[in-house]
């Protein structure tokens, strides 16, 4: 009988062998693959030799685009904007569409592309707009941009091979924070007064302690939209290369409005350009150009000018432009005329020199330290006179001032979309509760407290499903929203307004309609939980371009909004004093104009604006405190704009020139929104007021806030000054204290003859005597007094000789505290040293005749 295999030990071969066999297998695979990766490799280098051997044909390449390189400043810092180059080539007989997508390595993200039309058989260079992202590393002193090219195909967009192959085209953008960047606007050729206006900047970063670094434009275009200007902190232009570039002169004229710094060397820019450039804000005439061997460059502080510096000698002249100038502040003199001066524009300055670059620096010395931050010092160091013009002007350079609060809670309300309260959640918490211990209680009475198992969840469902159809319900109740809070600067002439504020994008579901531009402007939505998506900002002109793929999550999502809009009549606001006060008429095609204030630069006024235009106010509107809307009682859009004022003017400056700041309804100019999107909104414009001269024999009656006034010295004053000229304050003072001041009048009421005046003084003066003081025949005279006066007291005026005008429309008049007068039984250490007083406010009203001009210069 034959013996059957055992079945257990032929599992167990089995089982041995079958490793073995797969191991066979493995290595066959294994050999297979090599073979294959070998032949490939052969296979590349064998084309790639042919290919090399062969000469390129550039119609078998195909177009192509891709970044050429850095334009304008050249530098990136995480959070701004800045220019890149595009290159484009078209090698091909027909015209195409091509798009170049630029994006940094760090942010692939956000995108940023150009859209360009080139012809046949040619090549086309532009530019395109990146934000470098804010998640740049600290110790990056350089980032990676990107490119990937498509050709547009009607709707489809067809992606093409970079020339050196690869999913993209990479360049490497240099990276610089830290510090200002200060830019330089010279002419193409290499002049010796160039190189001396180089070191001349050099020297004034020197003198900041900062790295002697200048971002110049030598060779290259400008850039023709203002935020390709956002790098930097700081221009200087020493040339003409802006006269015949319109582009970028509004590029210039925005970017100082937004903030920005401008520095113009008027001994090497012609008068022409710079008239072109600042258009009505031109506060200055030039009389002729001479040659100095001497130097004495004098600082001008209040009225009086001192010597910087020693005067200094040169074999070879320094060039002086004389001028007449009018309405700013001169900083330095030499032989009486402005050697430097600066004048506000928007929220930036400009700043300009008279006197050549020799006349402000010396040659670096052998003891002088070393400048920061660079191998090759510059050979030229800072003068007195610079170091003082380095703070004017770089100073507080680089701070870019976030919108305030207040303006995300009126937009807010434009809005109108709200979230459940927290006290009505709170309510259906507690009602959830309060049901489940009810049921509880009668569960438990009737020996059924079981059934709590499943009525306690019901119940909480219940609740749960009541929340979340309220929220629905509050979520649809607003329908799709743009609302917009602009703040508008009116530029000189009306001819410009730069605008910028918060847009809010409301939707009740997740959508992708978001406004295209086609007239200019930038805004860029909140990016928050929009990680791992792509958006893409396509240019596709100067002033067009739209948002790609963007698609915003349920609720409000804010936007930072800026533009530069240009309307058909110009906005202005002009008007002349009378015997009411001032009046005039506001011009544009502004609506829905309400609740204005004017800022003059000794105080606030509520003005009376009617639809028409029309504008008026006088010494009864004058507004004091947190106050800039009259009244008591507002309503709620008043409210809301008062806070509005409130944070954005409180701790503002007064200007030195009257402004006039009101509501309107926004101006959505150039920003194209789906049609089942509601837009709302409002603007706050702020427009220059122009004084027109008033007709002589007219009677005038000036508000306080036109009458700026600063301390002086009077003669032999025994008692210190109470005031601050340069923080504007009065100071608290325990002491006697006898302060002069020097009240200016408008020179369009010039020449005046003052009948009577009034000084209203905000003040709390226990125990002392206060008395207004005036100069007759050159004596001191007492023209009011008050003993211990407390609040706001008015002091009126009548005596006309101690009224009259200086020859440039000045009037003296003193405060004097005296000493403190304690009661008879008062003892001890604090009545020997003095009650504390103080002064808050001084303001002066001024009633006359306005006169025929004197020939002789005489003052009424």
């Amino acid at each position: 009988m034959r013996q059957r295999p055992c079945v257990w030990g032929l599992r167990k071969r089995r089982a041995k062998a079958a490793p073995v066999r797969m191991r066979r297998v493995q290595c066959s695979v294994a050999l297979l693959l090599m073979l294959l990766a070998w032949v490939e490799i052969a296979t590349s280098t064998a084309c790639g030799e042919a290919k090399a051997e062969e000469p390129a044909d550039e119609g078998a390449r195909g177009p192509a685009a891709y970044v050429g390189g850095v334009v304008g400043t050249r530098r990136f810092t995480p959070g701004r904007w800045g220019l890149v180059g595009i290159e484009a080539r078209n090698p091909t007989d027909q015209p195409v569409t091509l798009l170049a997508s630029v994006f940094f390595a760090e942010d692939p993200g956000t995108q940023f592309a150009r859209q360009l039309q080139v012809p046949g058989r040619s090549q086309r260079r532009s530019w395109c707009l990146v934000r470098a992202p804010d998640v740049l590393g600290g110790y990056q002193k350089s980032a990676e941009v990107r490119t990937i090219a498509f050709e547009q195909r009607g709707e489809q967009r067809k992606p093409l091979a970079p020339p050196e192959g690869g999913r993209w085209a990479s360049h490497y953008v240099a990276l610089q924070r830290g510090h200002p960047i200060v830019g330089a606007l010279f002419d193409r050729s290499d002049r010796p007064a160039d190189r001396e206006a180089y070191q001349a900047i050099m020297a004034m970063q020197t003198a900041m302690s900062l790295p002697p670094e200048v971002a110049d434009f030598w060779g290259m275009w400008l850039p023709p939209v203002a935020e390709g200007l956002d790098m930097l902190d700081g221009l200087v232009v020493a040339g003409d290369r802006l006269a015949e570039d319109a582009s970028a002169r509004a590029a210039v004229r925005q970017w100082v409005r937004e903030g920005g710094r401008l520095w113009i060397m008027l001994d090497r820019v012609e008068p022409a350009t710079v008239r072109r450039l600042l258009g009505d804000r031109l506060c200055f005439e030039v009389v002729d150009r001479v040659g100095l061997t001497r130097v004495d460059v004098q600082d001008v502080v209040g009225e009086t000018s001192v010597s910087a510096e020693p005067p200094r000698d040169f074999d070879d002249p320094v060039d002086l432009v004389r001028v007449l100038v009018s309405g700013v502040e001169v900083l330095h003199t030499v032989n009486g005329w402005p050697a430097s001066f600066r004048l506000p524009m928007g929220r930036g300055r400009v700043l300009v020199t008279t006197l050549g670059a020799r006349g402000w620096i010396r040659p670096r010395g052998p003891g002088d330290p070393r400048p920061p931050g660079r191998d090759s010092p510059s050979h030229f160091v800072a003068l007195t006179p610079l170091r003082r013009l380095a703070g004017e002007f770089l100073a507080g350079a680089g701070e870019r001032a976030e919108p305030p609060a207040a303006l995300a809670e009126a937009l807010a309300e434009e809005v109108g979309y709200r979230v459940p309260s927290r006290e009505g959640v709170l309510a259906v918490f507690v009602g959830f509760w309060a049901a489940l211990l009810l049921t509880g209680g009668v569960l438990l009475r009737r020996n059924r407290l079981e059934h709590l198992g499943w009525i306690g969840p019901g119940f909480a469902m219940g609740a749960a499903a009541g929340l979340a159809g309220w929220g629905y319900a509050m979520r649809h109740s607003v329908p799709p929203t743009a609302a917009v809070l602009q703040l508008a600067e009116v530029g000189p002439g009306g001819e410009e307004i730069g605008v910028e504020g918060l847009l809010a994008l409301y939707h009740p579901e997740p959508a992708a309609t978001v406004p295209e531009v086609q007239g200019g402007g930038l805004y860029w939505p909140d990016s928050s939980g929009l990680g791992g998506t792509i958006r893409r900002m396509c240019w596709t002109d100067l002033d067009v371009w739209h948002w790609e793929e963007l698609r915003l999550p349920a609720g409000v999502r804010h936007a930072h909004l800026r533009q530069t809009l240009r309307p058909e009549t110009p906005v202005r606001v002009r008007g002349a004093f009378g015997p009411e006060g001032f009046s005039g008429t506001l011009e544009g095609p502004l609506r829905g104009v309400a609740d204005a204030t004017l800022l003059g630069p000794a105080g606030r006024l509520a003005v009376h604006l009617d639809a028409a235009g029309s504008l008026a106010c006088g010494p009864s509107d004058e507004l004091s405190g947190v106050q800039f809307l009259p009244g008591v009682l507002l309503s709620e859009s008043q409210s809301r704009r008062q806070a509005v004022y409130r944070s954005l003017l409180s701790e503002e400056r007064l200007p030195e020139r009257p402004r006039l700041y009101f509501w309107a309804d926004p101006w959505l100019k150039g920003m194209l929104f789906p049609e089942e999107v509601r837009q709302a909104g409002a603007m706050l414009a702020v427009v220059p007021v122009e004084l027109q001269r008033t007709t002589p024999g007219q009677r005038v009656h000036l508000p306080a806030a036109f009458l700026p006034y600063r301390a002086v010295m009077a003669g032999d004053t025994p008692h210190a000054s109470a005031y601050d000229n340069h923080a504007r304050q009065w100071i608290p003072l325990r002491l006697p204290a006898e302060t002069w001041l020097r009240f200016q009048v408008p020179e369009e009421v010039l020449p005046l003859r003052v009948e009577q005046a009034w000084v209203a003084i905000d003040l709390d003066v226990p125990r002392r005597r206060v008395e207004i003081l005036g100069r007759e025949g050159g004596e001191v005279v007492v023209l009011a007094a008050r003993q211990s006066p407390l609040g706001k007291v008015r002091f009126a005026l009548d005596r006309r000789e101690a009224l009259r005008l200086d020859a440039r429309g000045r009037l003296l008049l003193g405060i004097r505290v005296g000493p403190d007068t304690p009661p008879s039984d008062s003892q001890g250490a604090a009545v020997a040293a003095g009650t504390p007083w103080k002064i808050t406010s001084v303001g002066l009203e001024i009633a006359g005749q306005v006169e025929p001009p004197d020939p002789k210069g005489n003052s009424p």
